[in-house]
């Protein structure tokens, strides 16, 4: 079975309730603010376990963001290869007047070698931040892998004179929007031009990559996404479905940059699945997931995750719960049970 959506899958079984879904929703000075997250996951062969930290200035201002995860396999010839334990560190400077300045991403993962030997591999992403007229106009990117810098990467933000973002260009590709929605994406190569989005009132509709890979997305009337699903040469490989409940992320509770557009832009994060420009939700009920056979064509039921949550008075998630049950046999392990916690303060 080799579908290109099943790597993308099993990762995302391990992302936390919701937030691969996710606009920065802005949260006013004293109220909630997040202060950490616990993530422990479970199952017959491997446990999970990852936290994150937040802190921030006496202004309220997000100083660092800091995630550890540890992934540890039961069964010691596969722990010899799979364990693992990675580090992802953001920090963040301002100016006098509150502006993000510089923001450093570092992600380090220490792991075994097929062979069974310890390796290190690092990736660090930094940005620097300009402004005009106390807007976001610019920030140039620059990432060193493995002790190697690669050539920096400029972006530019344009606005009209009511101050809505009008493009963003990163590289040779760029990203038109009016009335805060997204228009047109154009990616350049040359004198020639690639649109691969289908876009529908601001929504991604589909997305298509060379090689016959395509992704069609399904939103319900608050634009939060119901349904993706992946084709090779228009013959359906895989999709998946999730439905919603009411509260809020625990993302929204990250204070807003000043200055930076009210337009959510895909991100350049690389430890984020999101790419387009859909609303926040909070994951409840059902997810399924569901691949073609290779051999037969058929449609078979390969997954179904059952999450629930508890909110704080101020509608943020505080606790929930997943389970992902897999449909196949064969496939180990067969049910993996997860709780998720998050703290705050603030909050009145």
């Amino acid at each position: 079975m080799n579908h290109p959506f099943f790597i993308r899958l099993c990762l995302l079984l391990l992302v936390s309730l919701g937030t691969a879904c996710s606009n920065r929703e802005t949260a006013p000075q004293g109220e909630c603010r997040i202060q950490s997250s616990t993530t422990t996951s479970t199952s017959s062969v491997s446990t999970f376990n990852e936290r994150t930290t937040y802190e921030y200035d006496a202004s309220g201002n997000l100083l660092s963001k800091i995630t550890t995860n540890q992934s540890r396999y039961l069964d010691a010839q596969i722990a010899n290869r799979a364990n693992r334990d990675q580090t992802t560190t953001n920090r963040y400077t301002y100016n006098a007047e509150g502006y993000l300045l510089t923001s450093a991403y570092q992600f380090k993962d220490n792991y075994f070698t097929i062979d069974g030997k310890p390796a290190t591999e690092e990736f660090v992403y930094n940005l620097t931040y300009t402004y005009a007229n106390g807007r976001l106009s610019g920030y140039l990117q620059q990432y060193v892998i493995n002790g190697k810098a690669l050539s920096p990467s400029p972006n530019t933000y344009d606005y009209d004179a009511a101050g809505n973002l009008l493009r963003l260009t990163r590289g040779n590709s760029t990203w038109t929007f009016s009335q805060n929605r997204l228009v047109d994406y154009v990616e350049k190569t040359g004198s020639a031009e690639n649109r691969p989005y289908v876009i529908d009132n601001g929504l991604v509709t589909s997305y298509t990559i060379p090689g016959g890979l395509r992704s069609v997305y399904t939103y319900d009337g608050q634009r939060r996404l119901t349904k993706m699903e992946e084709y090779v040469n228009d013959r359906l490989q895989s999709y998946y479905t999730q439905t919603y409940g009411d509260g809020k992320l625990a993302t929204a509770a990250e204070p807003p940059f000043k200055g930076f557009p009210v337009v959510a832009f895909p991100s350049t994060s690389p430890n984020s699945d999101r790419q387009f420009f859909e609303e926040p939700g909070v994951l409840t009920g059902k997810k399924q997931y569901y691949i073609t056979n290779s051999q037969t064509g058929q449609e078979q039921f390969f997954s179904e995750m059952t999450i629930s949550h508890q909110l704080n008075a101020q509608g943020f998630v505080v606790s929930a719960a997943r389970q992902v049950q897999f449909k196949h046999p064969s496939t180990l392990p067969q049910v993996e049970n997860a709780t998720m916690t998050y703290s705050y303060t603030g909050c009145n």
